[in-house]
């Protein structure tokens, strides 16, 4: 099972260069066309601002703040929001944001995979 599709972009944010690393070069071995990568807010914020992605994979905490307003201005736009977080259910999420998927950090490549496949489906019809 893969995430195959070329014209698919994930916007990956993480403020962790090598769980940043890791995640992309696990979503390419998945199958995914391009990951765009982010280590702040501000960095996705502009990556967003030039092109909308396919689906955004975001940590909760970065070290400018929380991605929870980027996630609220992508899914206005419709793109997917996944949140990922090592920090458990310490953090509250907005009301508007809870139905979002949150993966565990640490994650393993099967957990990403079943937990983004959904919104690849969707795009690949």
């Amino acid at each position: 099972m893969t995430l195959g599709s070329a014209e698919l972009v994930i916007l990956l944010v993480e403020d962790d260069p090598i769980i940043l690393l890791d995640t992309s070069m696990t979503l390419h071995r998945l199958g995914a066309g391009r990951v765009d990568a982010a280590l702040t807010l501000a960095e996705a914020e502009a990556f967003v601002n030039r092109q909308r992605p396919t689906v955004a994979v975001m940590d909760i905490e970065l070290r400018d703040g929380t991605s929870f307003p980027l996630a609220d201005r992508l899914q206005r736009e419709g793109t997917a929001c996944v949140f990922t977080t090592g920090h458990g259910a310490e953090l509250p999420i907005p009301p508007d944001l809870k139905d979002l998927p949150i993966i565990a950090k640490p994650y393993d490549p099967e957990q990403l995979l079943l937990v983004l496949k959904p919104y690849l489906d969707r795009k690949a019809s």
